[in-house]
């Protein structure tokens, strides 16, 4: 089921219609020779990339924001597909000018927690285990888990420190009505914040690391809960009040903008707002970087 979405994401972002003159270019070079685009769509998965085509042992991606292509190309350089180190460099940046941010939005649509799980168990399955690019994606996975649900009450988290904050006040105001969902969120993100941590240098053996994912799995499977549940638990104390202090609409799906901040530690950078709230079927998770291309 999971690739299934997997796969009817990439196909969505595949026949959006971008001219290529509004498309920024990162080349990735030494392609091990059986390097497919399969491959890529996975290295990439969350970096809003629009197109990939290779060329013998090189590939040219596409991408719609700069701020993608800039974190793309600094996170991955250097990084082993098929066991052998590649080269990820910017090439190719687009002339300054408007962007169509109904079509930017609906390129974030493919983001979601089980998107990243599946992304992530790809390197897993690798012959050679691929452990840091797994752990980045599993991390991402329970990130987006915790996000979608301060979404749904208008409220949109960007820093991992906030991101952290939202998800223990949220299990433990939730620990007694709603005790094994609770567990399982706040297991599966501190499980995954250890596999960020693996994915800058700490130290997992192999047992730890498939522990951690599993509860990341179990994390995503619970984390569709009743948007009126969360609101109960969050009005027992004063995290909504200190998330009131700006109101406005959020850029959550093609019909809605934001004011967006930007949040190095993450790959699809968002925003800290509060804004109305809406139904759960229009989220999406949209990159920051609107806002500061749309300042310019």
């Amino acid at each position: 089921m999971l690739r299934q979405i997997h796969a009817a994401c990439l196909t969505t972002v595949r026949t959006l219609a971008i001219k290529t003159s509004e498309l920024i270019t990162v080349k990735v070079f030494e392609l091990p020779d059986e390097t497919t685009k399969k491959d890529l769509d996975y290295f990439f998965h969350g970096y809003g990339v629009t197109n990939i085509s290779i060329k013998k042992n090189t590939a040219s991606v596409n991408f719609y924001c700069l701020e993608d292509a800039l974190g793309a190309s600094e996170k991955l350089n250097f990084r082993q597909i098929h066991g052998k180190n590649v080269i990820v460099q910017l090439t190719h940046r687009r002339p300054k000018g408007p962007i169509d941010w109904n079509i930017y939005a609906k390129l974030f649509k493919q983001y979601t927690p089980e998107s990243f799980l599946v992304a992530g168990d790809h390197y897993w399955n690798l012959k050679k285990k691929d452990l840091l690019q797994c752990s980045e994606k599993y991390w991402f996975a329970s990130s987006y888990s915790i996000k979608l649900l301060a979404l749904e009450q208008g409220i949109e988290l960007s820093s991992h420190r906030a991101i952290g904050e939202f998800c223990r006040y949220l299990t433990a105001k939730m620990a007694n009505d709603n005790g094994s969902v609770s567990l399982a969120l706040d297991r599966g993100f501190s499980a995954g914040e250890l596999l960020h941590k693996f994915a800058n240098g700490y130290y997992l053996d192999l047992e730890e690391f498939q522990l951690n994912m599993n509860h990341v799995k179990k994390m995503v499977e619970v984390r569709h809960i009743d948007a009126k549940t969360v609101k109960q638990a969050l009005e027992q104390g004063n995290l909504l009040k200190r998330y009131k202090k700006e109101e406005g609409d959020s850029f959550l799906c093609e019909d809605h903008q934001t004011k967006t901040k930007i949040d190095p530690g993450m790959p699809v950078k968002e925003a800290v707002v509060f804004c109305k709230e809406l139904e759960p079927t229009t989220l999406t998770i949209v990159p920051a970087c609107s806002q500061q291309m749309q300042s310019k």
